[in-house]
């Protein structure tokens, strides 16, 4: 911890006269220079808020602090490699420099600024600085080797910074945050901290089974992109299901609620979508530091709305299931030993079979045989020695179809090949 005796931080108006007062005699002291650099960092700086100097008082570190950005849109940035540039703002020092080009000849260390593992390091640079005073801001005790006496340094805390920087006789202890302060943040809740842009997500869609493998508990996956400024993953997302457009209360088990997961696509759990039925939805999102998306609103659900019940499943068995040889007769069941099924009380109204179902042209008639629901046992005899695709198609009497394809392998020999030849 640090050794250096210093004020403890009292926000109030009387101290902030003091500071006002000690700057002008610093002033008189230092002769600081007149000769303001002109400073802008573009419209693109990360980091906000304010830190406080007990000697000079507040440092703004981003132009959005006090509304001033179309006098000079100033700010410090962090870009994605944990490089620091930029400026910040005391109005009893002015400028204070996080960039390269004034972070040169610093007392010992590292001298370019720079954000790794969540710390800072590196120096800043008051550009006011002459008459005796250096200008330097020490961001790291290890600049300057002094850990073992002042372990002080910036520090990042999720998107918040912690701990002090030291500015030598003229700036002092910086404090980057009121919880610092003992007791935290009492006087004045003060913090320099990341930006943290909301994340952005946009409608991707949604997708659902064919209608054949929907089952007694049809399901579908709602999906969407996301993007955000700050380069932050998504943590967490939340989506909603409602039965009704002015998205009143969610469907039973359709509200996941705030849920750990950096998926862009959502499953509906089974159960709380049916057969017949829209359905619309939102989605929102937040980001690895909890910022919070926009809401997608109202997204519209309605591929089941003209579905109205399971469509069939289709189950057959061969007999014999191996050893088949060319010219064998082989029966088909449907409903042994696994029962082919059509539902919401109707009747099956046709079993169709095909013995050689052709699977690259699925759409070709190659109707082989069909068996009524009274008797729906066929039986086929092979005539060739190859793998045979056999293929069930069950309609129930409402039209919904569904097929089942199996591959059958007959052995045997194959008779001798002939040509005709003239004599």
């Amino acid at each position: 911890m640090k050794q250096y005796s210093k004020t403890k931080i009292l926000l109030e108006l009387t101290v902030l006269i003091i500071v006002s007062i000690s700057v002008s005699l610093l002033a008189t002291c230092f002769k600081f220079k007149n000769d303001l650099k002109t400073v802008q960092a573009g419209a693109g700086h990360n980091i906000i808020g304010f830190a406080w100097s007990e000697n000079i008082g507040w440092i703004s570190f981003n132009c959005e602090n006090t509304v001033s950005c179309a006098i000079s849109d100033y700010g410090v940035n962090v870009d994605l490699a944990g490089n620091v540039s930029g400026y910040a703002w005391s109005e009893n020092i002015g400028w204070i420099s996080f960039e390269p080009a004034d972070i040169v000849g610093c007392p010992a260390g590292i001298c370019q600024p720079s954000l790794a593992g969540g710390v800072f390091s590196g120096w800043a640079r008051a550009l006011n600085h002459g008459g005796g005073w250096d200008g330097w801001i020490s961001l790291n005790c290890v600049n300057s080797g002094v850990c073992a006496t002042s372990d002080y340094k910036v520090f990042l805390n999720g998107i918040n910074f912690e701990g002090w920087a030291w500015g030598g006789d003229v700036v002092g202890w910086v404090s980057f945050s009121c919880s610092n302060n003992a007791p935290p943040c009492v006087l004045s809740n003060y913090k320099v901290y990341f930006r943290n842009n909301a994340p952005v997500i946009t409608d991707g869609g949604c997708t659902m089974a064919d209608v054949c493998d929907l089952g007694a508990n049809p399901q579908a996956q709602f999906i969407w992109t996301y993007s955000d400024t700050d380069g932050d993953l998504q943590k967490d997302y939340r989506v909603e299901i409602y039965d009704d457009l002015a998205l009143t209360i969610p469907t039973v088990g359709g509200d996941s609620g705030k849920t750990l997961s950096n998926s862009v696509v959502f499953t509906v759990p089974p159960g709380v979508l049916e057969y017949g039925e829209e359905y619309w939805y939102k989605v929102r999102v937040w980001d690895t530091n909890d910022a919070e998306s926009n809401i997608l609103a109202p997204l519209y659900f309605g591929g089941l709305k003209g579905i109205s019940h399971q469509y069939p499943t289709v189950e057959f068995s061969f007999n014999p299931a191996a050893g088949i040889e060319r010219f064998q007769e082989v029966t088909f069941d449907p409903e042994n030993p696994v029962l082919s099924q059509v539902y919401d009380g109707l009747p099956i109204a046709a079993y169709e079979w095909d013995f050689d179902y052709d699977v690259t042209d699925p759409l070709e008639p190659s109707l082989d045989a069909s068996t009524n629901p009274a008797s729906p046992i066929a039986s086929h005899i092979f005539m060739e020695v190859k793998t045979y695709e056999v293929n069930l198609k069950i309609t129930d009497s409402a039209g919904y179809s569904c097929m089942n394809i199996q591959s059958l392998g007959v052995g045997g020999v194959d008779l001798p090949k002939w040509n005709e030849v003239k004599p």
